[in-house]
């Protein structure tokens, strides 16, 4: 009940462990997706900026259009159209800096009625063709001296963007897969990773393998196209326009700040119904970001794992050292109490003696009982010192010399003889069939059967009259094999595991006061490992009958080897 309550324990101290460690990973999940949504965060405003920083770039084209305007020959008209002819073959499809402008062209106005600009100033604007067509940016411009004059440059911004700005922004991404798409026909409900966390999906397993996951989180960025009229596109103060070889960087500066700022929802900018779609292949655009958040979440994880299990390891050992110290006092109280007895034994013997009350006719009786006491302290004495050799790993494997076991067991015979009498113990030896010329171990051998014997015969053999069996075969594979077998009252499979460890004492032992040191079996099986044998326990064991039998059956097998003819010769 013990050993079942002290497993019962440790099982429950592991499921705490684990409920622990299923908090910790669930903690650590939320926190690296947290930071994964931020670093996501500032991922999209470094991919914006690179593409809306390529669109200013690239659209500072302009001010070079408007100073080119602004030098038009405006004398007449004739002038003027030869100057707008030479305006777009240089600024066309075909021009030396090509995909600035569709179409340029003037016509009069009354001044008095169409005041909306004054003289030299410029206005961007976006307008359908009709009431359902596209819509055209156009840049309106009148010249200076020429109040009844109105120019009109319609601007490509489709071919610029094509031909500036997505090379552009492809070399400014490389190891993205860039989509440009028009969503004019089709449009999207779309939100901004930023605006909607949901989107973020953290997979680190899947991120550390590489498998194909959250193909679909692609960032989609609206191209800036079509630009608001309340914010000029080319600033329109007068003293910003002149003197551009001073000025050009805070220019292009205010172009920057102005058009693009670091806030998209405040963007003065026109959404397009064309949209950049951003991602890695087979993953979402955050891949990198994921794959680091993932690789600190498997770290941290595997810190906390590693963390609960040296910690159930210590418990485990503290448990295992305070069963070991339990079962040390145990051994102290026991060998205390087997030590006092022969002792006492023979210093009232030792006293008797001294003072010559003892008939002559008894003092060999006297003797020898002072020499079995003596003896069973001897043999006391020699266990402790083999299992301190044995605990140190001290004892090492000795070479095979001649068995004889027919003198072997004749021996052991002598040795619990006068036992089994007084305990009443019907031993029983089957020693057929066994070679008579061996090699192995006899010392040893010896000192195995004696401990399983004496242990059988102090546990096994509780009753009078009860039966112990010993058999003894020689196995084909090179083995000698000894089975002892007795129908005592058999050891419970929780404790068969423990029978074996140093100064362990079963639970019917203890409750019976059945007296031992606790190091029988260890010392045995100790000893037989150390030759390359093998023990076993089986309780019940199972006879000829299918039917069990209550009681233990200790199964020997030790190295030994059978003489030919040659050998003796």
């Amino acid at each position: 009940m013990e050993a079942n309550k002290k497993d019962y324990s440790t099982l429950l101290l592991i499921i705490l462990l684990l409920i622990l460690t299923g908090v910790a990973n669930l903690i650590l999940y939320k926190f690296f997706k947290a930071d994964l949504i931020q670093n996501n965060y500032r991922e999209v405003q470094k991919l914006e900026s690179i593409v809306l920083g390529t669109y200013a770039r690239e659209y500072q084209r302009m001010i070079l259009l408007v100073q080119t305007i602004q030098k038009l020959d405006s004398s007449s008209d004739e002038s003027l159209q030869a100057s707008l002819d030479s305006l777009i073959a240089d600024y066309g499809p075909d021009g030396q800096i090509p995909f600035l402008i569709r179409e340029a062209s003037f016509f009069h106005i009354d001044p008095r009625s169409d005041a909306s600009l004054k003289e030299g100033e410029f206005s961007i604007q976006s307008m359908p063709t009709f009431e359902t067509g596209p819509l055209e940016t156009i840049l309106s411009h009148t010249p200076q001296g020429r109040e009844d004059i109105r120019l009109q440059v319609i601007l490509d911004t489709e071919g610029m963007a094509r031909y500036y700005i997505q090379p552009a922004v492809e070399e400014s991404l490389p190891g993205y897969s860039l989509q440009w798409i028009d969503i004019s026909e089709d449009p999207v409900n779309y939100k901004a990773p930023y605006e909607s966390e949901e989107n973020i999906r953290f997979q680190p397993l899947a991120a550390l393998i590489g498998w194909p996951h959250n193909t679909k989180a692609d960032l989609f960025i609206h191209l800036p196209i079509d630009f608001d009229n309340r914010h000029p596109f080319i600033p329109g103060d007068k003293e910003m326009l002149e003197n551009e070889s001073s000025k050009t960087d805070e220019i292009v500066k205010n172009f920057k700040d102005r058009i693009f700022p670091i806030r998209p929802e405040m963007n003065p900018v026109k959404k397009s119904d064309r949209i950049l779609s951003i991602g890695f292949d087979k993953a979402p655009y955050y891949a990198d970001l994921e794959k680091k958040s993932a690789l600190y979440w498997l770290l941290s994880n595997l810190v906390i794992l590693g963390t609960a299990l040296v910690f159930l390891l210590l418990m485990i050992q503290m448990k295992k050292l305070k069963r070991m110290r339990s079962r040390e006092n145990e051994f102290v109280a026991s060998m205390t109490h087997e030590l006092r007895t022969p002792l006492t034994v023979i210093q009232s013997a030792a006293d008797n003696l001294s003072i010559g009350i003892i008939a002559p006719e008894k003092v060999a009786r006297y003797g020898q009982v002072m020499k079995d006491q003596v003896q069973r302290l001897s043999a006391m004495v020699e266990e402790i010192l083999l299992f301190s050799s044995m605990e140190g790993n001290h004892q090492k494997q000795t070479s095979q010399i001649d068995l004889d076991m027919t003198a072997l067991v004749d021996e052991l015979k002598g040795r619990f003889a006068a036992w089994a009498e007084d305990k009443n113990i019907q031993i029983s030896w089957n020693l057929e069939g066994f070679p008579e010329s061996v090699t192995g171990y006899p010392d040893e051998t010896k000192l195995i059967l004696s401990n399983l014997i004496g242990n059988a015969m102090t546990h096994g053999c509780p009753a009078a009259s009860s039966p112990l069996r010993i058999k003894f075969r020689y196995l084909i594979a090179g083995k000698l094999r000894v089975i002892i077998e007795d129908e005592g009252p058999g050891i419970p499979p929780a404790e068969q595991k423990k029978i074996f460890d140093p100064f362990y004492r079963t639970l019917f032992t203890r409750e019976h006061q059945i007296r031992g040191s606790g190091l029988g079996l260890f010392i045995a099986r100790k000893k037989t490992e150390l030759l390359g044998g093998t023990l076993r326990l089986e309780s019940p064991y199972k006879k000829l009958s299918p039917e069990k039998q209550r009681g233990c059956r200790f199964v020997l097998d030790l190295p030994c080897q059978c003489k030919t003819t040659e050998d003796h010769t």
